[in-house]
């Protein structure tokens, strides 16, 4: 009765073991094999000892026809595609002619741990070939799309902000699923770590690394200061065979750092949460296309941050597609300058609410360390850096432009790379990078009235030159444009003028010296030095080409900021002193002159294009024409009246893109309702004979087109001065010719879409002033 009961057993057991038709369970299936057969011998009876041999038998047999239907055939797999095979792999492995296993374990691989040896990586001959046909279809593609997706980083994919499913444009490769294996999937490698950074600098620092092609900059970069004992040890220890020392060393790419592994720092509780923020939803390719075009055409320009022909590679190539994070800061900042309808084609309300969206994107990607790569952080960080929502936003401006100067100089960017291994390209891309940050840096330090983050005598980093423009063509120019000399220049002479800027700040603004004899000699410096500047323009960057390009205008912009902030803080013991009034007259003209370039601007219709450093500028120039406005002169109140109105203009217009301008909007609305408010002054005390008040209220009287029998001119005598209905004038006279009598700061007929302005400005509608002279009003922000 045992052995029938057995033998049942074993039949069902064989049944159900010969049912299994998957290679995984091969291993499991001989090691049951093995075990019945080592207890066979221990079982009584004949019948149970035949029945066991004749199932391991049986199970033998079966694992053979799983493993032969499982092995590729000549390269070919089950299914028919090609094998894929390991492109990577050590020098000892290919040399013995064994399967390598770094490309899943990491450096040392298995084989030269065990032997104790060096293992360093070789280039592969076959390269990367792509079948386009066995690609697995996008994502995008089916009907769930990005909502499947759990624990996993998810695929790049195109939707909606609302993660609908969007056609595809055929003008772009489709892309395929990028699968990203979640980190909980990965083993650590054995030999490899975060512990054994400093023993590979010291392996790689001796010499040049032997696949260099692996090394990606940024992450894989280790800076030596001069006073790191790493840096010491290095020196001591390779004297002879390294005479100069290196100050970035390479470390060679593990393969689990290829860019497919983006998220390997995040678990599956992060990958929800970022899932839920919507920071993986990525507009269609239509509106995607579209806002790299805005990006490259208007940003890139002013900040050439990204390797533009890279970039465009990376986003057709499904194998190695960019950075979730840079790729949102991108179209963050693409958003500001697209047209509206753009944003509201994917799902946004308004320009505002498609940049907090996007931003929020970004940050949520940021803040949860979705991206490792270094180079790409600081990337996105200095793209973050031109929002700021509020005044009262912790992180704001200062906080994120901090962040990535910071990273910036943890791999020792502000340092000179002719001694390192970089290649010529990422050499040039790291000067574009770190001169953008320290003209931005530069840029927020002065509008801020901060200590600035970069110290020229901190870094060796040479001037950028035209050469480092020198690019090779992306592969679709409509898109991402292509480089051109004028704007080369512009990134030039910026970068340069922001080197006077850091002048300025450190003499003038120093918390020590604030000696009268030290401020007239640092004037006449930076005076000096802002007029050479502007001496060795090329004729592309003159001032008469602003109509060409804006960037010439934008330029100039910047420089006459800078002189207002060099002469306004002029303060000699006595303010009517002649240097006193050279120099405000030199500060004033230079907000004339802004003004003047930023009324082409709106002409032209070109003011969204304007990068943020004009907001700050715009402040400056307002407030130098406040003053006329309190001067108590009738001609320069007008004068400054009407300036601050046309810069208001711009601020308005700019709001959408920089919501800081919207700060300084209200607040200058703010500053005219008080002048408006505290107009009624008395007379001039010697001004009270009939005829000044005859002549003030006929002055008045033409301004508004009245009862003296004089009809205002039909046209005005400048082009740019525009008329409205009931004859009065807006605008000024920028090349200081003299104004129309009927000029009048009247503002009765003038209407809110003649003004563009908001309805705010109902407070300027009422009783025109008078053009008697009078008390010049000290303070009116004490009111």
């Amino acid at each position: 009765m045992s052995d029938a009961k057995n033998e049942t057993r074993l039949a069902n057991t064989r049944k159900e073991f010969t049912s299994l038709h998957s290679a995984k369970y091969c291993h499991r299936l001989r090691k049951w094999a093995y075990a019945r057969k080592q207890q066979a011998p221990s079982i009584p009876g004949a019948i149970t000892q035949k029945l066991f041999t004749k199932s391991v038998s049986t199970v033998s047999r079966t694992v053979s026809d799983m493993e032969v239907r499982s092995s590729p055939r000549n390269g070919v797999t089950r299914s028919g595609k090609p094998r894929q095979r390991s492109a990577i792999a050590c020098q000892r492995c290919h040399s013995r002619r064994v399967k390598c296993n770094a490309a899943d374990s990491g450096i040392p691989c298995t084989n030269c741990e065990q032997a104790r040896s060096s293992c360093r990586l070789i280039e592969s001959k076959r390269g990367r070939k792509r079948v386009a046909s066995n690609l697995p279809p996008s994502v995008s593609d089916t009907p769930t799309g990005i909502n499947n997706i759990h624990s996993k980083p998810p695929p790049f994919s195109h939707g909606s902000s609302s993660r609908s499913c969007l056609t595809r444009d055929n003008s772009l490769p489709q892309r395929p699923s990028l699968q990203l294996v979640a980190p909980h999937d990965r083993a650590p490698s054995a030999g490899e770590g975060p512990e054994t950074l400093y023993a590979q600098v010291l392996e790689n620092a001796g010499g040049s690394p032997e696949r260099p092609s692996l090394v990606k900059p940024g992450g894989q970069v280790v800076y030596l200061g001069e006073t790191f004992n790493l840096t010491y040890l290095l020196q001591e220890t390779s004297k002879k065979s390294q005479p100069v020392p290196k100050r970035h060393v390479l470390l060679p790419l593990h393969p689990r750092m290829n860019p497919s592994y983006q998220g390997r720092n995040c678990d599956s509780v992060t990958m929800d949460l970022l899932q839920r923020q919507d920071a993986f939803s990525i507009p269609s390719v239509k509106i995607c296309r579209e806002l790299f075009r805005v990006y490259f055409k208007y940003v890139h320009k002013h900040y050439p941050i990204l390797d533009r022909r890279d970039f465009a590679c990376r986003y057709a190539d499904p194998t190695n597609p960019p950075s979730f994070l840079l790729l949102q800061a991108v179209l963050f900042m693409g958003s500001g300058h697209c047209d509206v309808s753009v944003l509201k084609d994917a799902g946004f309300k308004s320009r505002y609410d498609a940049r907090l969206a996007l931003f929020k994107r970004t940050k949520a990607l940021y803040d949860l360390d979705y991206e490792s790569d270094k180079l790409t952080i600081c990337q996105s960080l200095f793209l973050m850096s031109f929002w700021w929502n509020s005044p009262t936003d912790q992180k704001d401006t200062w906080h994120w432009l901090g962040n990535s100067i910071s990273l910036a100089l943890t791999i020792g960017m502000h340092r000179d790379t002719h001694n390192s291994d970089m290649s010529l390209r990422d050499q040039r891309l790291w000067k574009k990078i770190w001169w953008s940050l320290f003209t931005e840096d530069k840029h927020a330090a002065a509008a801020l009235g901060r200590p600035v983050h970069i110290r020229l005598r901190d870094c060796d980093v040479e001037q950028l030159c035209e050469s480092d423009f020198e690019e090779e063509p992306a592969r679709d120019p409509e898109i991402f444009g292509v480089q051109e000399r004028v704007d080369v220049l512009y990134v030039l002479f910026l970068s340069d003028l922001s080197k006077i800027v850091e002048r300025i700040i450190d003499k003038s603004f120093n918390a020590h010296d604030k000696t009268l004899a030290a401020q007239a000699d640092t004037l006449q410096l930076c005076e000096e030095w802002l007029l050479d500047w502007e001496r060795r323009l090329p004729p592309e960057l003159h001032l008469s080409r602003s109509g060409e390009c804006v960037w010439t205008g934008m330029l100039h912009i910047a420089h006459c900021w800078f002189r207002i902030l060099t002469h306004r803080s002029r303060t000699p013991e006595n303010p009517s002193s002649p240097s006193r009034s050279t120099s405000h007259q030199v500060a004033m003209n230079a907000a004339n002159r802004m003004v003047r370039i930023i009324e082409e601007v709106l002409s032209s219709s070109a003011i969204n294009q304007c990068p943020i450093h004009v907001i700050p500028a715009l402040f400056a120039a307002m407030s130098m024409h406040a003053q006329h406005i309190c001067s108590g002169d009738p001609v320069r109140e007008q004068l400054g009246s009407v300036k601050i109105r046309l810069s208001m203009i711009a601020l308005r217009e700019l709001q959408s893109t920089w919501p800081v301008s919207g700060w300084i909007f209200l607040l200058f609305t703010k500053i005219i309702r008080r002048i408006r408010d505290t107009d009624d002054y008395p007379p001039l005390a010697n001004s009270s004979s009939d005829t000044m008040t005859e002549t003030g209220v006929q002055a008045d009287t033409l301004g508004v087109g009245g009862e003296s029998g004089m009809a205002p001119p039909e046209t005005a005598t400048q082009p740019h001065i525009q008329m409205t209905p009931n004859g009065n004038a807006v605008g000024w006279d920028p090349h200081g010719i003299t104004m129309p009598l009927n000029f009048s700061t009247d503002w009765s007929g003038v209407t809110d879409g003649d003004l563009c302005l908001d309805p705010e400005f109902d407070f300027m509608i009422g009783t025109p002033r008078t053009s008697t002279p009078r008390i010049p009003r000290s303070n009116f922000y004490n009111s």
